[in-house]
């Protein structure tokens, strides 16, 4: 059997260096590693911010393009007389005719538009008024129907008279 001294001679130099690597080890994590992480935490918190905020700049961008975009499709204020051809066609198409096109400008609180209020009456059957007036709401996002009154005709074979007051937005050059 071995004595104690001789098996602390064997296995202390092992011991001791196996403490000195753990408090080497602990001195450098609370030194160098813990300081480091915790400057990578307040950087990766702030990268989250900063993506956050580039996502939201992106959504924005997006945004702003398609409304741009959208802008630059709707109908210039010079080009009412092609807008009431339009309508006329959309009339035309469904049998139906427009004999006159009363328009005014409206008040409305903005730069890049101009609200016309255009009047007009049809007469048809209830069906192809029907059509029509989904084929006006379908046809621009800048046509609106503010009113339609609906009388019964005394004209032969046209059951129904419309009138009609639509709201044109078009873009101010």
């Amino acid at each position: 059997m071995r004595t104690t001294p001789a098996i602390v001679r064997r296995y202390g130099v092992a011991a001791v260096a196996a403490s000195l690597a753990v408090v080497f080890s602990a001195a450098v994590y609370a030194g160098v590693l813990r300081p480091i992480r915790a400057t990578l935490g307040a950087a990766e918190a702030q990268w989250r911010t900063e993506r956050d905020l580039i996502d939201r700049y992106k959504t924005y961008q997006r945004a702003y393009l398609d409304a741009t975009t959208v802008t630059e499709r709707a109908t210039s204020r010079r080009d009412l007389p092609k807008l009431v051809t339009t309508l006329a066609g959309l009339a035309k198409r469904r049998g139906l005719s427009i004999p006159a096109v009363n328009y005014q400008a409206e008040r409305f609180e903005s730069e890049e538009f101009q609200k016309v209020g255009l009047t007009f009456a049809i007469a048809g059957p209830y069906g192809d008024i029907r059509r029509f007036l989904d084929d006006l709401e379908r046809s621009s996002p800048f046509l609106t129907i503010e009113a339609v009154t609906l009388t019964r005709s005394h004209k032969e074979g046209a059951q129904l008279e419309v009138q009609l007051k639509v709201a044109a937005y078009l873009r101010v050059e």
